[in-house]
């Protein structure tokens, strides 16, 4: 079983088309889109906008002969979260924000946040060190939500079926 991982792709619909061609092409059975799947230009750059790409562009290029697993980047609206995980099953992908996936004998954990950046949109930004007071930040920091995740992971055993 062979898989591809990619990221930051920012609703390029050509790098997707690049990316699903060359699954198709070296015979690869699971592509993981690891983050900021939307368009962040300053007219696409809304929640409506963002949706209206998923559900267009990307959407129809999605093989449901594949394992597609996606995960959010802060350049994507939280709000468009419910959108995708009611998606899912109809488009034939599997969001897997806060959770982890078993494949090919690895855990992997779809984590979501990133640490405090400068950008006006904080949807998915925790604190890096317990003592940073960036402005609109959750209490949590990256550590300390990557650890309980990861152990609740292990205790519960929390698996998406491939």
């Amino acid at each position: 079983m062979k898989f591809i991982f990619t990221a930051d792709l920012h609703g390029n619909i050509l790098q997707y088309e690049k990316v699903f061609m060359y699954a198709e092409k070296n015979d690869i059975s699971t592509i993981i889109f690891g983050g900021d799947l939307t368009p962040k230009d300053e007219k696409s750059r809304t929640p409506f906008f963002q949706r209206m790409f998923l559900k267009e562009s990307l959407f129809p290029l999605i093989n449901k002969n594949k394992n597609i697993l996606i995960i959010m980047g802060n350049d994507d609206f939280r709000s468009n979260e419910s959108f995708l995980q009611d998606s899912q099953e109809s488009v034939g992908f599997k969001l897997f924000n806060n959770q982890s996936v078993f494949l090919y004998g690895f855990y992997f954990a779809g984590y979501p946040f990133v640490p405090y950046t400068p950008f006006v949109w904080k949807d998915w930004e925790k604190r890096d060190l317990e003592n940073h007071t960036g402005r609109n930040l959750r209490k949590e920091t990256l550590k300390e939500g990557f650890i309980s995740k990861g152990d609740d992971f292990k205790i519960k055993k929390i698996f998406l079926k491939i």
